[in-house]
């Protein structure tokens, strides 16, 4: 009897210890000592440029959020754990798998929205949190999940591209797009967003984005614009380049093909201040003569922005673009968030990003959130190549819905037809 009295307190202790385990289990983890975060950057490939950038935007951003807890004796740091995408979903896919088995659960990017379309699922199952500096996809316009991004969806940068068009005198345009889940969804907000205004949008063509030559895709587009050109003329037509870049060769395909060199030519965020297109000749000389005119979500122009602008370009030389900034920002999102709620339960995180994002001012500005978890809205700055560099032209206000041209007037005369 007495060991029967026994078995069951061991019995009950057993059943109590496990309720408070799991309780613990449940319970908003408090926050102390190191906590790694993972990032996913395409520290090479087709976005390389731009991955190098960022990446070096989050750990600056590590550092001067650890500089912030340090002055509050806050007892904790973040520190950065950074995977290589290599600009491909695939092996994105196996980076966020990577820091799960390292058991970091909050990651900043995948940065393109093929890499976070290839992990959504993944870390779906895994109550994993990612907020994204640049996938702007409206495809992954997805709520009730832990994904953020800090970019508005391309619908917005669609209504940029088509202003500038028609600011250009462009009647009808081209579009050329990687056959991506990015490329496809700017293209098709392309074709909603131009008509609105009166344009004209070709049926266009995908490319496969691991092709290395373009000479097919630069005979099929010669074609088709030639067609528009004598039926509109070379100054109401243009192509809108939707990739990445891979448009390098593109456009020393582009460049064998005279009628490709009369007509306007224009990109998006992807291509804005590349310095892959300026450090290549021939790319060089195909888009100074076609006056590649590219757009970017603007920057808040604030302090922050200017201290993360000054900061890369002291290290790389070259000043990136706002996107860097929305890479600062995700990191100091995530930081005040853990800090509101003193967990890093991903669950309680989710929560209350939102309302941490409606109360701070990034260097990116305004972090207002839509209800998918997506940037509110932003503006963008216009890009173009002029006398073989990049010149600031102007911007679109998102608010008024209008093109503000900064020194839009030193943009050169569209080109001549060649002799």
């Amino acid at each position: 009897m007495v060991k029967l009295q026994l078995y069951i307190i061991i019995i009950a202790v057993a059943i109590s210890m496990l309720g408070i385990g799991a309780f613990l289990q449940s319970a908003p983890a408090e926050l102390s000592g190191d906590i790694q975060i993972g990032a996913i950057v395409p520290i090479s490939g087709d976005l390389a440029t731009y991955g190098v950038q960022h990446n070096l935007a989050q750990q600056i951003a590590i550092e001067d959020f650890n500089a912030y807890l340090a002055e509050k004796d806050a007892g904790w740091s973040f520190s950065l754990v950074s995977e290589d995408s290599q600009t491909l979903p695939t092996v994105a896919f196996e980076k966020i798998q990577s820091l799960y088995a390292k058991g970091i659960l909050h990651v900043i990017g995948p940065e393109t929205s093929g890499s976070l379309q290839s992990v959504k699922g993944y870390v779906d199952s895994n109550n994993m949190l990612v907020i994204s500096c640049c996938s702007t996809s409206p495809l992954l316009a997805i709520g009730d999940d832990s994904i953020f991004r800090l970019a508005p969806d391309d619908t917005n940068q669609a209504v940029a591209i088509a202003d500038l068009l028609k600011m250009n005198g462009i009647n009808v345009v081209v579009p050329v797009w990687r056959e991506d889940s990015w490329g496809v969804g700017l293209k098709d907000a392309l074709n909603e967003s131009f008509p609105a205004i009166g344009g004209t949008v070709d049926a266009g063509f995908g490319y496969v984005p691991e092709a290395s030559d373009f000479s097919t895709e630069a005979s099929l587009l010669a074609e088709i614009v030639q067609e528009y050109v004598n039926e509109h003329g070379a100054g109401n037509v243009g192509v809108v380049y939707i990739g990445f870049e891979e448009g390098v060769s593109f456009f020393q395909s582009a460049k064998e093909r005279d009628i490709l060199s009369t007509v306007g030519w224009f990109g998006t965020d992807a291509t804005a201040k590349s310095q892959k297109i300026i450090n290549d000749p021939l790319a060089l000389e195909f888009a100074t003569n076609v006056n590649f005119t590219s757009v970017v979500v603007a920057s808040g122009q604030n302090d922050l922005s200017t201290h993360v602008d000054k900061s890369v370009e002291a290290v790389l030389g070259t000043t990136p673009t706002a996107y860097a900034s929305a890479s600062y920002d995700a990191v100091w999102l995530l930081g005040l968030a853990m800090e509101e709620t003193q967990s890093t339960d991903v669950d309680v995180l989710t929560d209350v990003i939102p309302q941490v994002a409606a109360e701070r001012t990034g260097a990116l500005g305004s972090l207002n959130l839509n209800d998918v978890g997506d940037l509110a809205q932003a503006n963008y700055d216009i890009w173009g190549i002029v006398n073989k560099d990049w010149v600031f032209l102007g911007t679109y206000d998102a608010g008024s819905n209008s093109i503000i041209p900064v020194v839009m007037e030193q943009k050169p005369d569209p080109p001549l037809d060649p002799p």
